[in-house]
């Protein structure tokens, strides 16, 4: 159960840093797809 935790708390970070960079206007100028990829492979 310990394990599930180091990999169920660093998604939520992930996730919960991408939704603040998804309203920052400059980055996702920049990057709009930039916080979707490091989602996607922090599930892979």
């Amino acid at each position: 159960m310990d394990g599930s935790l180091f990999v169920f708390a660093p998604v939520l970070l992930l996730l919960y840093l991408s939704r603040i960079l998804l309203y920052l206007p400059n980055l996702t100028k920049a990057n709009p797809t930039a916080p979707l990829t490091t989602i996607f492979a922090s599930f892979q």
